[in-house]
């Protein structure tokens, strides 16, 4: 993977040959550098997070929860929505 030939932020090892075993993302180039890395250990659940989207990104399934019931009754909504800026403006939110 493009993300496990950068350096370990530990120890700056050429190549990270260790995953963090919560998220699954290659971090580290041991598991004595991950074990160090107090930053790392912060931010293991987002990583994750964005581990398990990349996972469903690259898989090319359908998203079922991404389409829409149907076209738009009028062709006016379909352009409103595309402009969110003169969505916004036109309805004076604030």
């Amino acid at each position: 993977e493009q993300y496990a030939k950068q350096e370990c932020p530990q120890c700056k090892a050429p190549e990270k040959k260790f995953s963090c075993p919560h998220s699954g993302w290659p971090t580290h180039c041991s598991e004595e550098c991950y074990n160090k890395d107090a930053e790392m250990q912060a931010i293991k659940d987002e990583l994750k997070v964005v581990y398990m989207d990349m996972i469903d990104l690259h898989s090319k399934r359908k998203f079922p929860e991404l389409d829409f019931p149907g076209a738009p009754r009028h062709e006016w909504q379909r352009a409103e929505l595309m402009n969110w800026r003169a969505y916004l403006s036109d309805r004076h939110f604030k």
